[in-house]
């Protein structure tokens, strides 16, 4: 392989290595932070439904959204075993592995002027950026009706 088609092949390569470890819902929650800037407080209500909380500073406006989500998965294995010297012998288990798995997500919108300032995030889960994927539903159709709008 010449030089310059090492250098495609590599190129390629580490463009489907970071497509693999691309993750739609953290791209749609960052997307949200930026997308909702702007956005009169009663189409955010619109669409993203009754903040759990409102807090007002005399100044700035702030409503807190939430999502809660639990994951339940169940596993079952089998397994048998026969042995014996004379005659027959056997037994049979099941094993069953249970995990339940809890997220959940605010997001804090601050409002000035009645228009959205800024969208932050907080995750009682999970560490570093990717935690924030957990916040994706909170804003989802918010970011259909930007991208029907369009």
């Amino acid at each position: 392989m010449g030089r310059s088609a090492t250098s495609v092949f590599l190129t390629v390569a580490g463009a489907l290595l970071m497509a693999g470890c691309a993750n739609p819902q953290l791209d749609q929650a960052m997307a949200a932070r930026q997308a909702l800037v702007g956005m009169p407080e009663a189409q955010l209500v619109s669409c993203a439904g009754v903040p759990v909380r409102t807090h007002t500073d005399g100044v700035m406006d702030f409503m807190t959204f939430r999502t809660d989500r639990v994951e339940s998965r169940v596993s079952l294995g089998a397994s048998a075993s026969t042995g014996g010297r004379v005659g027959f012998g056997g037994g049979f288990s099941v094993p069953l592995d249970a995990q339940t798995r809890y997220s959940s997500c605010e997001a804090t919108v601050t409002l000035g002027d009645g228009v959205v300032q800024q969208v932050t995030y907080n995750t009682a889960t999970g560490s570093g950026t990717g935690r924030f994927a957990q916040c994706a539903p909170i804003f989802r159709t918010c970011l259909d009706s930007i991208a029907a709008m369009r």
